[in-house]
């Protein structure tokens, strides 16, 4: 399911995508039989992203993080270089 909103009619709604399963099933069943306890301790339940299409907005979440995420490992390793400069430069 995603959420859709049109601002142009200022309307809302839900679209059905499909679902994770087989034959776009949204579920996976397994059939009970009468007399026998189940036990549901743990139940396996899971959200996922969908999005239209690959690049369909540069400034989803995903994407924004991810672009953080690589700003910070550039900034580490450069940080590192430094560092590493720094240390050999001064031992000489």
């Amino acid at each position: 399911m995603t959420f859709k909103v049109d601002e142009e009619t200022a309307s809302y709604g839900w679209s059905y995508q499909g679902g994770c399963f087989e034959d776009g099933r949204i579920a996976n069943y397994k059939t009970a039989s009468p007399g026998t306890e189940y036990n549901f301790d743990k139940l396996d339940f899971e959200i996922r992203e969908f999005t239209e299409g690959e690049g369909e907005s540069m400034f989803s979440l995903t994407n924004i993080l991810f672009f953080l995420s690589m700003l910070c490992l550039i900034g580490a390793v450069i940080s590192l270089a430094f560092v590493i400069y720094q240390s050999v430069k001064g031992a000489k």
